[in-house]
């Protein structure tokens, strides 16, 4: 466990540290993507404020056309106005109404219906929403545009032309233009991909039409991209915004950041199975392929790092089964295999975590045990582990009996591991003659 947390810790380390160069092509990324929606932004903007700019300006065109008409011929009728605004609405997808309003006051408006009726008699020059702007545009002898403003369940906008014969005031030509209707036949819509758009209006003699906004409005108070279009009377802001912000690029937006993104994560995940198998594979030099006990040159070499230990008095125990062969001859060499996994499973289970047990080979293991030397002490130690390894063991319907010896030496700071070892060996050699007499 302590491997796998301290391999997680390096990964964690090592991923942070490649993170490092990924968020600084993170941030140059972000920078180039705010600089290309910011771009994307604009053209989109410039593309809706010529559409508009165009659009209108026909509908300006409209307004003069009839204002020359009014002009040539002093006889001009009604009915004459209703043929040309038959035609100008037919010819335009978004012009919907036209205004004879001579003397200022509205007289005929086409077409024909009620909510439009409703305006006949209105006084253009002195009604509270208009006669500002048709104030102005007498003043000024120029056409006046007014809306977006909700009329009729939509959105209006009017260009006003004033009229005049021979320097004198005669009224006003209308053309009106339904926003929305516009909008839908220039494929205008208030997002363009990820961008949201919006429009405020700006205009100190159309208090109707002043502030008016269509889109996503709440950008105005963000860092939006901003282009106008000004027209006679009022200023049409647009705006544009990303709906992430400007420096926060989608992980699909460049596909290099998602392939960095990937190696980032496959690479700390390969780092962190690179390292377990890395303590996997020194686990395995160092431990015994059956048992998982240390192996005889792992065993030693520690050994031989504790007797360096001035303060150390320890003791080395080795342990060997009495007469093993007839295990592996009478139940076999399986039954033998599990007869050693027991017993390697019962000597750390009985040693402290201090203690160390590996497997020389075959069927001899040796025990260390830190800061033990009484004889006392370890011979009561030595009893009982011999209790706790003899017990019988159970396998498919078989109770296999166990019997060891065990030879043991006191591991002084300073003497060779060889010596040690000898002293041991020479004393399980003894119990074992003993055992046999």
């Amino acid at each position: 466990m302590k491997r796998k947390i301290g391999s997680l810790v390096i990964s964690v380390l090592v991923a942070f540290l490649i993170s490092i160069p990924v968020f600084i092509l993170e941030r140059e990324y972000a920078k180039e993507h705010s600089k290309d929606v910011r771009a994307q932004a604009s053209r989109e903007l410039t593309r809706i404020k010529d559409v508009m700019q165009a659009d209108l300006q026909s509908a300006l065109n409209y307004a003069h056309f009839l204002e020359l008409i009014i002009q040539q011929d002093t006889d001009f009728t009604v009915e004459e106005f209703q043929l040309y605004a038959e035609r100008i609405i037919a010819e335009n997808d978004f012009v919907t109404s036209a205004v004879l309003a001579p003397d200022g006051v509205v007289a005929f408006i086409y077409p024909f219906t009620p909510q439009n009726d409703q305006f006949l008699g209105q006084d253009l020059l002195s009604e509270p929403e208009k006669r500002l702007s048709t104030q102005y545009a007498v003043k000024n002898r120029t056409a006046v545009v007014q809306g977006p403003f909700e009329e009729g369940g939509t959105l209006m906008v009017y260009n006003r032309q004033p009229v005049f014969i021979d320097d004198t005031f005669y009224g006003f030509v209308s053309i009106g233009v339904n926003f929305y209707q516009l909008l839908e036949a220039r494929d205008i819509e208030d997002t363009f991909g990820d961008i949201l758009l919006a429009l405020q209006v700006n205009s100190e003699i159309n208090p109707r039409s002043g502030g008016v906004s269509w889109g996503n409005v709440s950008i105005f108070d963000k860092d939006p991209e901003i282009d106008k279009l000004e027209l006679s009377g009022e200023d049409w802001i647009f705006a544009a915004y990303p709906r992430g912000g400007w420096d926060k690029p989608s992980i699909t937006y460049y596909p290099e950041q998602s392939a960095f993104f990937f190696i980032w994560v496959v690479s700390s995940v390969l780092l962190y199975l690179l390292l377990i198998t890395y303590w996997k594979h020194r686990e395995d030099a160092y431990h015994d392929g059956l048992t998982q006990t240390l192996n005889k040159k792992r065993f030693e070499k520690y050994v031989r790092t504790r007797l360096k230990n001035k303060k150390s008095r320890d003791t080395l125990l080795l342990i060997d089964f009495d007469d093993f062969k007839r295990i592996n001859d009478e139940y076999g060499h399986a039954v033998g295999d599990y007869v050693l996994i027991v017993i390697s499973d019962r000597l750390r289970k009985f040693v402290r975590k201090t203690d160390k047990v590996g497997r020389i080979g075959g069927d001899e293991f040796m025990v260390y045990l830190q800061d033990i030397a009484t004889p006392e002490h370890v011979e009561a130690l030595i009893e009982k582990l011999r209790e706790k390894i003899s017990y019988p063991i159970e396998y498919q319907n078989h109770t296999i009996s166990i019997s060891v010896s065990i030879g043991w030496a006191v591991a002084h700071a300073g003497t060779a591991f060889e010596q040690i070892y000898a002293r041991a060996d020479e004393a399980m050699y003894q119990q074992k003659c003993q055992g046999k007499a």
